[in-house]
């Protein structure tokens, strides 16, 4: 359904493969609306703001440490703050600065 709604086709199941024809020929299918929201594995409901494991990209509501699916272990580490004190400067940024710094001195 989701394939079809991107593409701007429609989607229709049919049944019955002698309808087939008929179907084609005379009814026009119409349009409807697709839900994108994912449904979740623990529970087969549909999730707005899912957790995804990062291994076999099952999809659940709520935070899993080990995922129930593959069994993986989905613990983050707590997020790492930069050091802003070291500053990696290239040699040419270091030329540049000390010229700069020497012309503005003989000045």
């Amino acid at each position: 359904m989701q394939a079809s709604d991107i593409t701007g086709g429609v989607y229709l199941k049919i049944a019955d493969l002698k309808t087939l024809v008929a179907v084609l020929m005379l009814i026009l299918p119409k349009v409807e609306s697709v839900d994108y929201r994912p449904v979740c594995c623990c529970h087969q409901k549909l999730v707005l703001n899912p957790w995804v494991c990062s291994v076999c990209l099952s999809v659940f509501c709520t935070f899993t440490p080990i995922c129930t699916t593959c069994n993986a272990s989905n613990v983050t580490s707590s997020p790492t703050v930069p050091c802003l004190r070291r500053s990696r400067r290239t040699p040419y940024s270091k030329w540049f600065n000390a010229n700069c710094v020497a012309k503005l001195s003989t000045r």
